[in-house]
């Protein structure tokens, strides 16, 4: 057993970078689009959270090669306490 941690720190990146696609694009792409993303990579948890989600990606695989139940059952509960923000 590896640990999922940086798994878990790239779902939340990847959730977190969803929602702001799905309510920035929902309505179309305009100019309003690009000036929300750069104020949320302008904030400082955003960008924070976003980097150290994408930081360890080379972790990703060998974390899941090995993966347990209780890994699992974390693994959903980090993605369902993130889609329920």
């Amino acid at each position: 057993m590896t640990g999922v941690v940086e798994t878990k720190q790239l779902i939340v990146a990847l959730v977190k970078l969803g929602k702001l696609a799905a309510k920035q694009l929902g309505d179309g792409v305009d100019l309003q689009d690009g000036v929300a993303v750069i104020k949320a990579l302008s904030d400082n948890e955003f960008r924070q959270c976003i980097l150290e989600g994408f930081s360890g990606l080379q972790s990703v695989p060998e974390e899941l090669k090995d993966i347990d139940a209780a890994e699992a059952v974390a693994l959903i509960g980090v993605l369902y306490a993130e889609l329920t923000k």
